[in-house]
């Protein structure tokens, strides 16, 4: 019998989300790079530039990848109404 290992395959996906301005997309880049890791093999990438937020994701499993690319859109939805809540309102 002959055993073989071979390297864990990843797979990736990413979210581009748009903002209304260049603070709110810094808010919401700071916020997602504080988590959504699935397990020890999952990557997060967070870069906001202008008023925009694109998210990278990488992970062994399509299943773990979905479940993050989910953990991040719910993310940017809660941090987008504590933003109108809380923000005031352009002059």
């Amino acid at each position: 019998m002959r055993s073989e290992t071979h390297p864990l395959q990843s797979c990736s996906g990413s979210a581009e989300f748009h903002l209304d301005t260049p603070k709110h997309a810094q808010i919401v880049a700071e916020a997602l790079r504080g988590g959504l890791f699935a397990d020890d093999t999952s990557t997060l990438s967070v870069v906001a530039k202008d008023c925009t937020v694109i998210a990278v994701f990488t992970a062994t499993r399509v299943t773990t990848l979905r479940r993050m690319h989910t953990s991040c859109c719910e993310a940017v939805e809660l941090v987008l109404e504590t933003i109108e809540a809380f923000d005031e309102p352009c002059p």
